[in-house]
């Protein structure tokens, strides 16, 4: 134009009833935009050398355009955008849309079949944009509004993935425009930039369908107003990331409804309305409900009152001041299912944690969040035993929560951090550990830097089985603790716990197993408690436990354990007055028993463990102490012989040490003042004979059933005063390890009357010691658990014994039997002042297994003994014992006759 004219000018330029298109080629889905019966108006139209920097767009001050014609601005292969009239002015600043309708292609799918699985279809009323002004600027153009309202707006949107295998229709990947272009590709190829002070969208109406199972679940919305503020597209708004392309927005909505027919569940929102300029975010009456429970599925119900969150902000995440739900009710119902269903289910309920929350949620932080008057119940539906658990008044406040790509993606640990947390609940009665136990507890308080506070807490067996526990507490408190989680996916894995202090006074608590029951009042404290569950460790710089008058019956109430006082406290064990006692006289107690066991009666003032390692006890199951201490002890054991005794193997005292189920590493045992009484009622005696010692002081040093060497010994040096008048001292040498069966044992005592021993002797058989002294005895011992060895040296003088017999109800002295029996008897050893003494070795006495420990000693014992007072070991063998070589020395001096009853009579006596 340059050459024939510089400028020009039109007043007013008018097209009428033209037809504009514009083509936009694209791979995926080609675009056509087009008008139809516009008429077009300019005015003010300029065209010199100056026009392409003025402006103006269209080089005008102003133009318009207007169609009231019913047809398509814009047509892809996946919707027709209709409308019934348009309007633009640039002098009124004003845009006007009528009627316009998104509609699917339908139509053209079924014949392509190319159905899309994600579409749209929507009706508005009209829109109105007002304040507009378009400038134009090196041949770009920009759009410039004050407002841009979208009224009445009803839009369906279907998300219908094929849900039937049956159907063969091909669906495109990647088939929906909207997720193909951004909203910046729609308006490039007519606006370079597009600025709104504010978008407003009122009166919508929405439904939304989803493919689920091979069934359609709907979503509906009665009213949506939704206002967006400093609203801006351009070629930088994608990659600014800038939320919904506005600097504010806000959105109101009522009557949200959702069915969820494969789901079984139907969902009602009153309200929900976001606003970020305000920043609040709040969801008012949600209800869930199932649409049947007729089912086999499990299903929820449940209210929430309000779910507000203040000071809310987005910037590449979400984060917030305040996140608050007000009083939800939550019911979850679990049905009783097949076992395969059960399986199917828990493979599919595997969650993958940073899918749920990414890319949504890379970034969320909120100061605050608290859950108020929250009412939770699991109601677990089976055909045998139908239980609900429930929760009631429970309140929770955690601050600082923290969700980051950081935190999501670490391994082995929580997916979020936070600076504390917290909760407190009332009346909480709820069964546990598979349905066997009730638990309630009136007022619960938790903090995460505070601790625990348990009020009135009571654990009730729902059923007395073999073994159950009981817990009734006022008052449990666990202060300032601190722990470490792990995940796996939503399961939360204690890894280890730590606890500044913990406390239970004047808890009641039962304990049942088998015969054994126990009603306890306890007091228990911990301080600086540590466990760490992945390496079994263990730690606590001190654990306080108390309780008293325990009370234990045992052996079907045949015997009752008794302590008065039990206490742990820094690492030290102590008990106070110890006494197993059986109900019934010891003279009875043989006759009453089933069994027929022998009567023991144990009673023990104190017993004291120190320096005990808990740690080990609980990674090495081993029980490591530095020394214990037993004070005051009395044992007593009345043996009936008149009652026969079921033979069984004993083992020796060792070998139970040796295979004991808990290992043992005890430094040192001591026994202060301990008496010892032993009572024999013979075959046919009438009266028990007694062995006893007083006095018994000894330690026992290594104790152990940890073997560190081959040749380990325990050892115990005792002494004692035996029979009130003889001074013994002992020491006994047992093996630790169960490869090395031998023992050792060496053995002292002075100065002791012979005849003391008449208490055990005479009720046993008629013999009696008349005088004796003894001057010194040392023996040693070297055995095994079947065979021993003895060394003996027993020094004494004036031994004299008796023979008895009973005449009128008393027993006297058979004069010329006791002769003949001191005539047998060597009355001293040695026999002269200055003579060499008779000194005793006995080898190989073998050992009754079914007999004890003791006895096995007493038996080692017998045979030396007797040797030492003057029967050889070859007359022992010949006659068997003592009492057998006095009657053939009787036998051989009077010649009864076999058949006279009263002549074989007194020669069995």
């Amino acid at each position: 134009m340059k050459p024939y004219i510089n400028v020009l000018t039109v007043g007013a330029l008018n097209l009428e009833h033209a037809i504009i298109s514009y083509n936009v080629e694209n791979t995926l889905s080609p675009i056509v935009y087009k008008l139809d019966d516009v008429s077009f108006h300019a005015y003010g139209f300029r065209l010199d050398s100056l026009s392409y920097s003025s402006g103006k767009l269209l080089y005008s001050d102003n133009f318009d355009f207007i169609t009231n014609k019913h047809q398509a601005l814009l047509t892809n292969n996946e919707f027709l955008l209709l409308t019934d009239s348009i309007r633009l002015s640039t002098q009124d600043s004003i845009i006007y849309l009528e009627n316009i309708h998104l509609i699917p292609q339908e139509k053209l799918w079924d014949e392509t079949n190319k159905k899309p699985s994600n579409y749209v279809n929507g009706q508005i009323r009209n829109v109105k944009v007002d304040g507009v002004f378009f400038t134009r600027e090196k041949s770009l153009n920009y759009l410039e509004a004050g407002n841009f309202g979208i009224y009445s707006p009803d839009i369906k949107v279907y998300n219908l993935a094929p849900g039937d295998k049956s159907k063969k229709n091909t669906s495109i990947s990647t088939d929906s425009l909207m997720q193909a272009l951004s909203l910046y590709d729609l308006i490039s190829p007519i606006l370079h930039s597009v600025a709104i002070d504010r978008i407003s969208l009122e009166n919508t109406t929405a439904d939304y369908f989803f493919a689920f199972n091979d069934s359609i679940e709907t979503y509906h919305l009665d009213n949506f107003d939704f206002y967006a503020y400093d609203f801006l597209v351009d070629s930088l708004s994608d990659a600014e990331n800038i939320f919904w392309y506005s600097k504010n927005f806000a959105f109101e909505a009522k009557g949200l409804e959702a069915m969820l027919k494969a789901r079984n569940h139907k969902i009602s929102v009153a309200r929900v309305v976001l606003d970020t300029e305000k920043k609040l975010f709040s969801i008012e009456n949600v209800r869930l409900s199932p649409i049947s429970t007729q089912t086999l599925n499990d299903y929820m119900e449940g209210v929430i009152q309000s779910l507000n969150i203040k000071g809310l902000n987005y910037d590449n995440g979400v984060s917030a001041d305040l996140f608050e739900i007000k009083s939800p009710v939550i019911r979850y119902v679990r049905t009783h299912q097949k076992k395969e269903d059960t399986e199917q289910a828990d493979d599919k309920s595997q969650v993958d944690i940073q899918l749920l929350l990414n890319p949504l949620l890379n970034y969320l932080s909120i100061h605050r969040i608290r859950i108020n008057g929250a009412n939770a119940s699991f109601a677990d539906r089976n055909e045998h035993d139908s239980i609900t658990y429930k929760i009631n008044n429970f309140n929770f406040y955690a601050t600082d929560f923290l969700m980051n790509e950081k935190t999501i993606n670490r391994k082995n640990n929580l997916f979020f951090d936070f600076k504390e947390f917290g909760f407190d609940f009332r009346n909480f009665d709820n069964y546990i550990v598979d349905k066997d136990y009730r638990v309630t507890i009136d007022n619960a308080v938790f903090s995460s830097i505070d601790g625990l506070r348990l009020e009135n807490v009571e654990l009730i067996p729902r059923k007395t089985s073999e073994m159950y526990v009981s817990l009734k507490a006022p008052l449990i408190e666990l202060l300032q603790p601190a722990w470490a989680l792990s995940m796996d996916n939503f399961l939360f894995k204690m890894r280890s716990v730590s606890l500044d202090h913990f406390k239970m006074k004047n808890a009641e608590v039962g304990f049942n197993y088998k015969s054994i029951q126990l009603n306890q009042k306890v007091d228990v404290e911990l301080e600086g408690f540590h466990y760490d569950n992945e390496k079994l460790l263990f730690e606590a710089n001190n654990i306080y436990f108390n309780t008293k008058n325990i009370n234990i019956a045992l052996d079907n109430n045949f015997y009752n354990l008794h302590v008065e006082d039990l206490l742990f406290d820094h690492h030290a064990l102590k008990l106070k007055d110890i006494r197993l006692e059986s109900p019934y006289p010891k003279e009875e107690f043989a006759f009453r028993h089933p069994k027929h066991s022998d009567w023991m009666g144990i009673s023990v003032g104190s017993f004291s463990l120190d320096d005990i390692n808990l740690p080990a006890l609980v990674k090495n199951k081993t029980l490591t102490a530095g020394s214990a201490t037993v004070d005051n002890v009395v044992l007593g054991i009345y043996k009936n012989k008149q009652i026969p005794i079921p033979q069984k193997f004993k083992p020796m005292i060792y070998e139970g040490i040796q295979k004991a189920p808990l290992k043992m590493n005890i430094d040192s045992i001591k026994v202060r003042n301990m008496n010892l009484v032993y009572e024999e009622l013979s075959l046919k005696g009438t009266q028990p004979g007694k062995l006893f010692f007083t006095e018994i002081n000894g330690v026992l040093s290594d104790f152990t059933n940890v073997v560190k060497q081959s040749d380990q010994y325990i050892r115990l040096k005792a002494n004692a005063k035996f029979m009130n008048d003889g001074f013994l001292t002992a020491d006994w040498r047992i093996p630790v390890d169960s490869l090395n069966d031998s023992f050792l044992l060496d053995a002292h005592m002075s100065k002791f009357n012979f005849a003391t021993l008449n208490a055990m002797i005479t009720p046993a058989a008629p013999v009696s010691i008349k005088s004796g002294k003894v001057n010194d005895l040392t023996f040693s011992i070297k055995g095994t658990s079947l065979l021993a060895d003895i060394y003996m040296e027993l020094l004494y003088d004036s031994l004299k014994v008796e023979l008895l017999k009973e005449k009128n109800g008393e027993l006297v002295e058979r004069n010329m039997l006791s002769g003949l029996a001191n005539m047998v008897v060597r009355d001293s050893n040695p026999r002269h002042k200055n003579g060499k003494p008779h000194l005793v070795n006995v080898s190989a006495v073998e050992r009754d297994v079914s007999r004890s420990t003791f006895n096995f000693i007493w038996t080692i014992l017998r045979p030396a003994m007797a040797d030492a007072v003057g029967i050889s070991q070859t007359e022992q063998h010949v006659a068997g014992d003592a009492v057998e070589l006095l009657k053939k020395i009787k036998s051989f001096f009077h010649h009864e006759k076999k058949d006279d009853p009263e002549k074989q009579k007194e020669q069995a006596d």
